[in-house]
């Protein structure tokens, strides 16, 4: 079982990486990740009220649900894989919400 949630790990982290605009802030340590979107243009406070707006909106699909932490200042979203209940499908559904509101939040920047 634990394999499984490395494995997965590993693979929303991948995924999260091709993602234009995100960064892997802390690589997957046993099932535990952390990343942040980092548009141009935007650094501090703003970054920081960009990226829980973003958590926020993958949060409210209710697909998954992700958690925030303030690391060195910085507001970062976590992804922690170790549910017995959480499987390929729901990281599937992780990156594809993680994704769609990027896009979103992107568009309405005019990026």
């Amino acid at each position: 079982a634990l394999d499984e949630k490395l494995t997965l790990a590993r693979r929303v982290a991948e995924a999260l990486q091709a993602l234009p605009g995100l960064s892997i802030v802390a690589e997957p340590v046993l099932s535990l990740l952390a990343f942040r979107a980092e548009p141009p243009g935007l650094e501090g406070e703003a970054l920081d009220a960009y990226n829980r707006r973003l958590l926020s909106r993958v949060n409210e699909k209710q697909r998954v649900l992700l958690t925030g932490a303030v690391v060195k200042g910085r507001f970062l979203i976590r992804v922690c894989i170790l549910s017995f209940r959480t499987h390929e499908d729901r990281v599937d559904a992780a990156i594809e919400d993680i994704a769609a509101a990027l896009a979103e939040m992107r568009e309405e920047r005019g990026c």
